[in-house]
Formats: structure tokens, sequence, C-alpha cells
């Protein structure tokens, strides 16, 4: 789109697209559009003919991603928020190589993949090779230490799924957004238990869906 059109569009009056006025909200005062295609979180019916181009475009464009099967695109035009509810809709057309992919993929987009923690350990429970075959795993010794950063004390049954090879990265975690306290985590499990090896985000993120029986809890100070 070149600027003109661009500028066109933000001048244009136009009522808003029918699937998009049910998605209009208020969250602490301010209005704001959520939808799984679009989202704006400073609406106003100024950006109606703006918005509803972005609509009809991704409309299109998902129809074509799925019939061509090119599910990584398809999950990419949801918006962040919605794409682990894109993935679960398509997860029966998905081979082996394409869930390991894709589980990894949304997992690292996801901003707090732990608030749908049960949902996320029975999709890496279908994984088979994420990250497995890379060298770091290979390199790993068969009783691997991992930590964990936490801001409070959660359920001793249940510590997460997400760990780190790196004390230093798991302090990190802890005392962001400097909260009043913080905890370092430290276990120790076999490296047939690990389920996956994340090497994104500058960080080494392994993914433990087996519960972890003992843990060593460090207050931060």
């Amino acid at each position: 789109m070149d600027e003109k059109s661009y500028i066109d569009l933000l001048t244009k009056k136009e009522d808003l697209h029918p699937d998009l006025r049910a998605s209009i909200t208020t969250r602490h005062g301010t209005i704001m559009l959520h939808h799984p295609l679009v989202i704006n979180v400073f609406y106003t019916p100024e950006q109606n003919a703006f918005i509803n181009k972005q609509y009809e475009y991704k409309v299109k464009a998902v129809t074509q991603a799925k019939q061509n099967k090119d599910w990584s695109f398809y999950i990419l035009l949801h918006e962040r928020p919605y794409r682990l509810e894109a993935l679960l809709a398509i997860l029966p057309y998905l081979n082996k190589e394409q869930t390991d992919k894709l589980v990894k993929d949304v997992w690292v987009d996801s901003e707090s993949p732990h608030a749908n923690i049960k949902v996320w350990r029975n999709l890496w429970s279908l994984t088979e090779d994420a990250g497995k075959k890379s060298k770091a795993f290979k390199d790993l010794p068969d009783l691997v230490t991992i930590y964990r950063g936490i801001k409070r004390l959660e359920n001793k049954r249940n510590y997460g799924i997400s760990w780190t090879l790196s004390e230093k990265t798991a302090e990190f975690f802890a005392r962001r957004f400097m909260p009043p306290l913080s905890y370092i985590l430290k276990a120790k499990v076999n490296k047939s238990n690990i389920t996956a090896l994340i090497e994104d985000r500058g960080e080494t993120e392994v993914i433990v869906i087996k519960s972890i029986k003992q843990v060593e809890v460090k207050k931060l100070v």
C-alpha cells in the first residue's frame, strides 16, 4: 500500500465490518478492538476503513494459507494472543514434523504461555523431536541440572514446565519487573525426561512436562 492509499483509508468514513463489531471492548477505560485477526488497542471509528481493509486481507490470506497447507503462515496471520487457538484448530492436519515445529514456534512467540499450562502440557506431549537432534541436546549429560526463576512459590507439586540450563538466566527471569520476592528453583532430571530443548531468545530453555519430585529453592535478596 502506497502512502496516498494509506492516507485515503484513514480519512475515509466507513462502518466497521460486521464480523468485528462484537470484538469492541473496553479495558482499563480504553476502547479497543480485540479480534483473532485484528487488534487495535486505541480504537476509534475514524480508523474503520483501514481496519476493514486489514481484516479483509487477512480473511483471504487465512483461507489461502489453509488451502495451501501453509500452517506457519496461517498461525502468523493471527494476532499473538490468538495463535495458540489457531494452532489447536489446525492440529488434526499436522504431521509429526510440523507438530514439533509449530508447537515450539508458538510457545516461543507466546507472551504468557503459563496461563494455559494444561493445554501446553498436552501439546508438548505430542512432540517427538523438539530440539533433540541438536548438538546442545546431544552434549547434555545423562543427569541434567536445570533452573527456573519465579516470583512466588506456587504449588510444590507443580513448579512449571519451562526451565533453563543457566542459573544466571533463571535469576534474570526471577528479578524481572522487580518483584518484592523472587526465587530460583534448582533440580536434577534425567536427560530422557526432557521433552524439548529450545535455543531461541538468546537462552537454552528446556521443557520438562513430567513431575519433578525434588527441587531446591533459593530465595534471592
